[in-house]
């Protein structure tokens, strides 16, 4: 995580504060301490706009898990999980909650999900080898 944090140019305090975590917890995540959860998780990955198996060293390219286009997906995404969606970004500090989403907000919903959904199958492959 530390040669892309800085390769974006971000410092740990930077990325501590946007995933509302001590700068001590999130170097703990680069010195391979600590294991970030599946929301701080998909959240880095949102931010540094790289694939969670990049970040949890499954892959050696950045890709993303999700190229952000307006899609139906967006639609489903509002009407399936709208709220609950939107209370996760306004808790994040990435909207405002009087805010009306915008199709960046649904594309990125939709990125969270993917990375979140991508995790957890990487911990379940993980946990079958172990």
């Amino acid at each position: 995580m530390t040669g892309i944090r800085k390769l974006r140019g971000y410092k740990q305090e930077q990325l501590a504060e946007y995933l509302n975590v001590k700068r001590q917890t999130y170097s703990a995540y680069e010195r391979d301490v600590s294991v970030p959860d599946a929301m701080t998780l998909a959240s880095l990955s949102s931010l540094l706009d790289v694939s969670t198996d990049y970040l949890v060293g499954r892959a050696e390219s950045f890709g993303t898990p999700y190229s952000p286009v307006v899609t139906d997906e967006n639609k489903i995404a509002a009407e399936w999980f709208g709220d609950e969606l939107k209370r996760i970004f306004v808790e994040s500090g990435r909207i405002s909650p009087d805010e009306v989403p915008t199709e960046e907000f649904w594309n990125d919903a939709v990125r969270l999900v993917r990375a979140a959904v991508a995790f957890e199958q990487a911990q379940q492959q993980i946990s079958a080898h172990s």
